[in-house]
């Protein structure tokens, strides 16, 4: 459950109410969790959910941090590691995803298709499993993990920065029951980026997994 922020280097601007559609906002994509992320937030804050749509440009999360620091966006609603670097480089945060979701959402989910799923059972049940031992060599070995992560970057990720995430949030990053995806969807919904909402969990789970997702939402 990464902490997907809200991160400016403007000093006048302390929270999404100061945001302006004159402004410029990077998100990776125009249909990322950001983007919800910032919907809901304005609609908590009883402002249109859409008011800032049209200051939304695309841009990688790498390339996010020079054009943010430069000034040349106004926010970028970033993710680990890069808003810890914007952070350390002069830029602020004015709104956290547990601001957003008190209860926690989940950045990422591994998915697979239906029919992938029922022709390959054994495929998907070996995979969740590596998956499952995965998230707990992270958290009991956040310095090892790291250093893959950072070699599997070619050394261009921060070996420090990454050590010191992981250690200090590998338990909240990594985790195996989903949150707010059901939320979340609803909110797709409302804001005209899904015609379906689930009406559970299982509804969505392949089998092997619907045991150990039964406590998500």
């Amino acid at each position: 459950m990464s902490d997907l922020p809200v991160v400016v280097m403007d000093p006048k601007i302390k929270s999404i109410r100061d945001l302006k559609s004159s402004d410029k906002i990077v998100v990776p994509s125009l249909d990322s969790t950001q983007v919800l992320i910032l919907r809901k937030a304005l609609q908590n804050a009883g402002l249109d959910p859409h008011s800032l749509d049209t200051t939304l440009m695309t841009l990688g999360h790498p390339d996010s941090v020079p054009v943010l620091i430069n000034r040349q966006v106004t926010a970028h609603i970033s993710a680990p590691p890069y808003y810890q670097e914007e952070v350390k480089r002069g830029a602020h945060i004015i709104l956290h995803t547990a601001d957003v979701f008190p209860n926690g959402l989940s950045g990422a989910l591994v998915v697979a298709h239906s029919g992938f799923a029922q022709q390959y059972p054994q495929f998907v049940a070996a995979f969740f499993q590596d998956y499952l031992d995965a998230v707990e060599f992270v958290k009991a070995h956040p310095d090892a993990a790291a250093k893959l992560y950072v070699d599997s970057t070619g050394g261009h990720a921060d070996l420090a920065m990454t050590t010191e995430i992981l250690r200090s949030s590998a338990a909240k990053l990594f985790a195996i029951a989903p949150k707010a995806v059901l939320e979340s969807a609803s909110l797709m919904k409302r804001f005209g980026g899904l015609e379906k909402v689930p009406a559970s969990m299982a509804e969505i789970a392949v089998p092997v997994a619907s045991q150990a997702l039964a406590s998500g939402d």
